[in-house]
C-alpha cells in the first residue's frame, strides 16, 4: 500500500489504486470539480466501500490552498450536521500530508441529470425523485443551512432508490459569516465575486444576481428551476421554456411557478409547504385522500375519503383492534395458560391482559389521534403516512405476541408478562421529526407489500425473542433478515439486522458481537436513533461482560451520544444510566454506582408510576447496587419488588426467585446469616417446584445458597450445591461459558477451605484453561482465577509457579487501570515473600494493596481485611508487635459490622494474641489465641484456619506444655492431609523441640 505523496505544484496527479489517505484505501477516481477530486475508497476499520473528496493540490498560491482547505472542511461540518435519508452522510473529516479530505457514504447511481437523461421518466416517477430531494433540503433548512447551489449535479439517485442531495461546499449558516466555495461540477460553471459566492448561474435566484445574501428560498428557487427542466426538458425562462409543461398537471405547475416567483417573499414560507403542495397537488381532482394504505396480512386499511355519503373519519379503529386482541383472544390466551397447569398461571394471565388491554387502548388512541390532526388539525399527508405505517407495525407487533401467547407452554407463561412489557413503545409513531427523518416506504405496489411482509414477520420473530423461544426465533429471524436484503429497502434490512443481533445475542451465539455491530452501523445509518441507541448498549454490555472494558466504554458513549440526541426517552435514558452504573459497581466505584441508580429509578418512576409491575426489575438492580454501604434503603426496595411481583405474578412464579436471592444477599450485608440462609432455600425451592431440578435457571439458586451456607459455616454442605450450580451451568451452555467455569473454580475455593488442596489445584487449573482458550492467557477476567490457583500453589509450598501466577493477575489487573482489582496479586505476592523471609518486599505490597482497596471501598470496609491481616504479620516478622497491634485493631474495626463473638473476628483475635505476646502479655495474648481458636471452632470445615488457631496457640503455651503438644499434632494432621508442606515443615521442627 502506498502513502499519499507531498502535494507538487502543476497538474493534480491521479493516485494509483491502493493509495492510503489515513485510514482509507483509494480504488478509483470518480471525477472531479472546481476545488476536489473524488474518490472511491475502501475503509478496513469497518469493512466498507466510501467517497472520499480530496482537495485539488493545484492552487496558485498559498492563500488559495488555504481557502480551498477552508472551504472543504466548511462543507464536511455543513453536510455532518445534518442527519436525514436525503441528504448524503458525511462519516469522516481529516488532513493528510497537508490535503484536507472528507470521507462521505458511496452511492451508487448516478446524479438527477443522468438519471433523467438514462430512460423516458413518467412525470411521476421524476416528481417522486424530487420530492426526497426537497425533504432533504427541508432538512438542511431546519438545521439553519442554506444550499446555496441546488441542480440536478447535487442531487444523487441512488440504486436504492432513495435520493441524496450532495455538495454543500457553499452550504452556510443562514446567520453566518461569508460563504466560500467547495465546487462539485465542471459542467455548470460558478459566478463568483471576493467575499462571496453567487452558485451555479442557470439555478440562480433573483437576489443571488444582485449580490443579496441569500436564504433558503434562494434554495427552493433553485429547486424549482431543476424540477421544471426534469419534468419539461427545459429551464422556466428559456424561450419557449413552458411548452412542455403542459404534460405536467395544472396544479403541479402552479405550486412550481409560485417557487419561482422573482421575489422571495412571493415563494412558499419553507421548502416544508412546496413538499406539501407537491403532493396535494398529485391528487385526482375531486377526491382529498385522508391518508395512506398500509397492509397487515391479508387486511388492507384505507382512511376515509372526505366524500359525502362515506364513512365518517378515522372510523373503524374499534373494530382493527378487537380483531387483534379482543374477548375471543382473550378467551384463547387464558385458556392456554391454564392447560400449562401452573399454579400462578391465573395471576400471570390477569396481568398480561391488563397489560394487553392498556397497549391496545393506547393503539386506539394513537390511531384515532394521528388521523384526526390530519382531518381537523391540517397535519400533512407526509406526516400521517409514516405515523400509520409505525402504527401499523406496532399492532402487527402485538397481534404475533397474542398467537405466540395464545398457544403457550409453561416456559413462555413464565415469561409472559415481561414479553407484554417488552413491546416496542407506542411513542415512537408520536416523534414526527424522526419518523420524517427515516427514508420513505418505496411507492411501487410490489415494492411496498416486499416491505410490509418483512414488517410482519419481524413482528412475529420478536413475540418469539420475548416469549424465550431463543432458537426458534434466530431461524426466522435469520429467514427473515434474508428477505428484507432482497426488499432493498435499508430502514426495514436494519431493523431485521438489529432483531437477529439481538436474538443471536440471547441464544448465545459465537457471531452475536458480528451482527451487533453490522446491525448498529444500519440502524445509524438508516436514522433508527431507539434502535441504534439499544444495539449499541447491548454490544457495550455484551463486551464488558467478556472483558473488553475498552471497548465496552466506547460504544457505551456511542449509545449516550444517540440517546442524547433523542432526548427525552426515559426508558433508553433509565437503561443507560444503569448500564453505566453496572460498569461502576463491577470496577468497584460503588458510590458512583450507587448514584446513577437512583436516577435511573426515579425516571422509570415518573415513566410507570409507583406502583407498576415494570418496576420490579429496576428495584432489585437498585437494591443490588445499593447493598454496600446502604443495606436498609436496599432492603427497602427489595421488599417494594417483592409485593410489586407477587401481586403481578403470584407467590409461586419462578420470577419470585429473583427477589428471594436479593433479599438474601442483602440480609447477608446486614450480618443476618439466619434470615439469608432461609430466603436463598425458599428461592431454590420456589425455581425446583416450577421449573424442575435441571433448569438452568436452578443453578444460580444453588449458588447462592451455597454462599449462604458457606457463611454460616455449613462449607461442605455449600461444596455440594456450589458443585451442583456448576455441573447445570456446563450442562446448559457448555464448558467453556464463563458462568459455568466460574462456578466451577467457586467450588475450588470451598474444597481449598476444606483443606482439599490438591483436588482443588486440579479443578481450578482445569477451569483457568478453559477460560484461557476463550479470553486469552493476559484476560482481566480472569484476575481472582490466577490469584486463586496462586495461593493454591503456595499451600502446597510450590513458591515459583505461585509467584507467576500472582503475577500474571497482577498484569492482567493492570489493563482495568484499577488498583482495588490487583489487590489480591499484590497480598498474594506479599504473603509469598514474607514466608521466604523478604519482610521489606512483602511490606511495599500489602501497602500498595490496601492503598488500592481505600481508594475505591473507603477506610473502614471489610475489603481492607486481607490488607491489614498481611501487614499485622509483617509487622511480627520485623520485630514491631506495636505496629502489628495497630494493624489487628483496625482489623477489628473493619469488622465490626459483625457480632463481636462471630466468626469473623477470629482473625482480629488472632493477630491481636500474636501482637500482645510479642509485647510480653502472655495471659492476655493466650486469652485472645484461645478466644481465636474457639471462633474457628465454629466453621470447623474450615480446615486450614482452624489448623492455624490450633498451632498459634500451641507455640504461644510452649513445646514442653502437653496441651500445647496436642494441638501441634492436630495441626500437623490437617497439614499433612492437605498436602501443606510449609506450613507441615513449621509444625514438625515445633514438635521436634526436646
Amino acid at each position: 500500500m502506498e502513502d499519499l505523496p507531498l502535494p507538487q505544484p502543476g497538474a493534480e496527479p491521479a493516485f494509483p489504486r491502493g493509495t492510503a489517505l489515513g485510514r482509507y484505501v483509494l480504488l478509483e477516481r470518480l471525477g472531479a470539480g472546481g476545488m476536489g477530486v473524488v474518490y472511491a475508497a475502501y475503509d478496513p476499520e469497518l469493512e466498507r466501500k466510501v467517497a472520499v473528496k480530496l482537495l485539488r493540490s493545484d492552487a496558485a498560491d498559498a492563500r488559495a490552498a488555504d481557502e480551498g482547505q477552508s472551504r472543504l472542511l466548511r462543507e464536511a461540518q455543513a453536510m455532518a450536521r445534518l442527519s436525514h435519508p436525503n441528504v448524503l452522510p458525511v462519516f469522516d473529516v481529516g488532513v493528510v500530508a497537508d490535503r484536507v479530505f472528507i470521507a462521505m457514504e458511496l452511492v451508487e447511481g448516478c446524479d438527477a441529470r443522468q438519471w433523467r437523461e438514462a430512460a423516458a421518466r413518467s412525470w411521476t416517477q421524476v416528481l417522486a425523485v424530487y420530492l426526497q430531494a426537497a425533504r432533504g433540503l427541508s432538512a438542511a433548512h431546519a438545521a439553519g443551512l442554506v444550499h446555496r447551489d441546488f441542480k440536478p449535479e447535487n442531487v444523487l439517485v441512488g440504486a436504492d432508490g432513495r435520493t441524496r442531495v450532495t455538495d454543500f461546499g457553499l452550504a452556510r449558516a443562514e446567520a453566518g459569516g461569508p460563504s466560500t466555495l467547495m465546487g462539485s461540477s465542471s459542467l455548470h460553471s460558478r459566478v463568483t465575486q471576493e467575499g462571496r459566492v453567487l452558485g451555479t448561474p442557470a439555478y440562480m435566484a433573483p437576489e443571488q444576481w444582485r449580490g443579496e445574501p441569500p436564504d433558503a428560498r434562494a434554495d427552493q428557487f433553485a429547486f424549482c428551476v431543476a424540477l421544471w427542466e426534469a419534468l419539461t426538458g427545459q429551464r422556466p425562462f428559456e424561450p419557449d421554456g413552458a411548452g412542455g409543461a403542459r404534460r405536467v398537471p395544472v396544479r403541479v405547475r402552479r405550486a412550481l411557478l409560485r417557487g419561482l416567483a422573482s421575489s422571495p417573499e412571493g415563494r412558499f414560507a419553507s421548502m416544508a409547504e412546496l413538499v406539501v403542495a407537491l403532493e396535494r397537488a398529485t391528487r385526482r381532482k375531486g377526491r382529498v385522500l385522508a391518508g395512506v394504505t398500509v397492509a397487515v396480512g391479508a387486511l388492507a386499511v384505507t382512511i376515509a375519503v372526505l366524500v359525502p355519503g362515506r364513512a365518517a373519519p378515522c372510523s373503524g379503529v374499534p373494530a382493527r383492534v378487537e380483531a387483534v386482541w379482543g374477548a375471543r383472544a382473550a378467551a384463547r390466551l387464558e385458556q392456554a395458560f391454564r392447560a400449562t397447569g401452573e399454579p400462578y398461571a391465573g395471576d400471570v394471565s390477569a396481568t398480561v391482559r391488563k397489560g394487553l388491554d392498556a397497549y391496545a387502548s393506547g393503539w386506539r388512541r394513537g390511531y384515532t389521534q394521528a388521523c384526526l390532526a390530519t382531518h381537523e388539525q391540517a397535519q400533512p399527508e407526509a406526516v400521517l403516512a409514516p405515523r400509520m405505517a409505525c402504527l401499523e407495525r406496532r399492532l402487527g407487533e402485538l397481534e404475533s405476541l397474542v398467537q405466540v401467547l395464545s398457544e403457550a407452554d409453561r416456559a413462555v407463561v413464565a415469561r409472559a408478562p415481561s414479553a407484554v412489557e417488552a413491546l416496542t413503545s407506542l411513542e415512537g409513531c408520536e416523534d414526527v421529526s424522526a419518523l420524517l427523518g427515516q427514508a420513505p416506504l418505496p411507492t411501487g405496489g410490489e415494492a411496498r407489500a416486499r416491505v410490509e411482509a418483512v414488517h410482519r414477520r419481524l413482528g412475529q420473530a420478536k413475540a418469539l425473542l420475548d416469549a424465550g423461544r431463543y432458537a426458534e426465533g434466530v431461524s426466522l429471524a435469520r429467514e427473515v433478515e434474508a428477505e428484507a436484503r432482497r426488499a432493498g429497502h435499508a430502514p426495514v434490512r436494519a431493523e431485521a439486522l438489529a432483531l437477529l443481533a439481538r436474538l443471536e445475542l440471547a441464544a448465545g451465539s459465537p457471531d452475536a458481537e458480528a451482527k451487533l455491530l453490522e446491525a448498529r452501523y444500519a440502524t445509524d445509518a438508516s436514522r433508527l436513533d431507539v434502535l441504534s441507541a439499544e444495539t449499541a448498549l447491548h454490544l457495550a454490555s455484551f463486551l464488558w461482560i467478556r472483558g473488553e472494558r475498552a471497548r465496552a466504554e466506547e460504544w457505551w458513549r456511542h449509545g449516550e451520544a444517540t440517546v442524547s440526541r433523542l432526548g427525552g426517552d426515559s426508558r433508553l435514558e433509565a437503561l443507560l444510566l444503569n448500564q453505566r452504573a453496572m460498569m461502576y459497581a463491577q470496577s468497584n466505584r460503588y458510590p458512583e454506582a450507587v448514584e446513577l441508580t437512583r436516577r435511573a429509578l426515579a425516571l422509570l418512576e415518573r415513566r410507570y408510576g409507583p406502583d407498576h409491575p415494570a418496576l420490579a426489575d429496576p428495584l432489585l438492580r437498585a437494591a443490588r447496587y445499593l447493598r454496600t454501604g446502604h443495606e436498609q434503603e436496599a432492603l427497602g426496595l427489595v421488599r417494594r419488588a417483592l409485593t410489586l411481583r407477587e401481586r403481578a405474578l403470584g407467590s409461586a412464579h419462578p420470577d419470585m426467585a429473583e427477589v428471594w436471592r436479593t433479599l438474601g444477599q442483602i440480609e447477608r450485608d446486614l450480618r443476618h446469616p439466619a434470615a439469608e440462609l432461609e430466603a436463598q432455600q425458599r428461592a431454590l425451592d420456589l425455581l425446583v417446584r416450577a421449573l424442575g431440578p435441571t433448569h438452568p435457571r436452578v443453578a444460580g439458586a444453588h449458588w447462592t445458597l451455597a454462599s449462604a451456607l458457606e457463611n454460616s459455616g455449613q462449607t461442605r454442605r455449600a461444596l455440594e450445591h456450589q458443585r451442583r450450580a456448576a455441573d447445570l451451568l456446563e450442562q446448559a451452555h457448555g464448558v467453556l461459558h464463563h458462568q459455568a467455569a466460574v462456578a466451577r473454580f467457586s467450588a475450588a475455593q470451598l474444597e481449598h477451605k476444606l483443606g482439599q488442596v490438591r483436588p482443588a489445584l486440579d479443578t481450578a487449573l482445569t477451569v483457568i484453561q478453559r477460560l484461557e482458550s476463550v479470553h486469552g492467557a493476559g484476560s482481566p477476567l480472569l484476575i481472582e482465577e490466577q490469584c486463586g490457583v496462586g495461593a493454591l500453589l503456595e499451600t502446597l509450598g510450590e513458591d515459583a509457579a505461585a509467584l507467576e501466577r500472582f503475577r500474571r493477575a497482577e498484569r492482567a489487573a493492570a489493563t482495568w487501570d484499577n488498583p482495588s482489582q490487583a489487590a489480591c496479586a499484590w497480598l498474594g505476592q506479599a504473603q509469598l515473600q514474607l514466608r521466604l523471609g523478604q519482610a521489606a518486599q512483602a511490606r511495599a505490597l500489602a501497602q500498595k494493596a490496601l492503598g488500592g482497596l481505600e481508594h475505591h471501598h473507603g477506610s473502614g470496609h471489610p475489603e481492607l481485611a486481607g490488607a491489614l491481616s498481611v501487614l499485622a504479620r509483617v509487622a511480627l516478622a520485623e520485630g514491631r508487635p506495636e505496629e502489628a497491634e495497630a494493624h489487628a485493631r483496625r482489623l477489628a474495626e473493619c469488622l465490626a459490622a459483625f457480632a463481636p463473638g462471630a466468626p469473623e473476628h477470629a482473625e482480629d483475635r488472632l493477630l491481636l494474641g500474636l501482637a500482645r505476646l510479642r509485647q510480653g502479655a502472655r495471659e492476655e495474648a493466650l486469652g485472645l489465641l484461645r478466644e481465636a481458636l474457639r471462633l474457628r471452632q465454629e466453621r470447623p470445615d474450615h480446615a486450614l484456619s482452624l489448623a492455624e488457631a490450633r498451632f498459634e496457640l500451641a507455640r504461644a503455651l510452649g513445646a514442653r506444655v502437653e496441651e500445647a503438644r496436642a494441638l501441634a499434632v492436630q495441626a500437623r494432621g490437617t497439614y499433612a492431609s492437605a498436602e501443606a508442606r510449609p506450613a507441615l515443615a513449621e509444625v514438625e521442627r515445633f514438635l521436634g523441640r526436646p
